[in-house]
């Protein structure tokens, strides 16, 4: 027989192990999403505003295989990437095409910024 004591514990032990699975969860979660989204909308801009802007005009060609990739990789795409990756460690795929855009984007001179470490309340 188990004590009442025993089974209160167990209880918070399993609440605080999820409670710590989510937070790290969550802070992933946000990390790819910022990191998608600012690289996908920078690309985009870059298409947009390539030769109208005093030295943009070899911005096209510089992003057009990150602007490829952005295309192929809808929203829905890129959380079932980062998903798998997630799960197995040897999958980097996504990650890897967020590297090659991150690169390509860079090379036009625009300022990507970094992910704001503790700005989630679950940190």
């Amino acid at each position: 027989h188990y004590n009442a004591g025993y089974l209160e514990g167990l209880e918070e032990g399993k609440s605080d192990t999820i409670q710590e699975g989510f937070n790290e969860g969550f802070l992933a979660g946000g990390r790819v999403g910022f990191e998608y989204g600012q690289l996908k909308g920078a690309a985009r801009s870059l298409s947009i505003f390539a030769g109208q802007v005093s030295g943009s005009a070899t911005w096209s060609d510089k992003i057009q295989k990150s602007e490829e990739y952005f295309t192929k990789t809808t929203t829905v795409r890129a959380l079932k990437a980062a998903h798998l990756e997630s799960l197995d460690e040897g999958t980097r795929d996504f990650s890897d095409g967020l590297k090659s855009a991150r690169a390509d984007i860079q090379t036009t001179g625009i300022r990507l910024y970094e992910y704001p470490e503790g700005s989630s309340s679950t940190a």
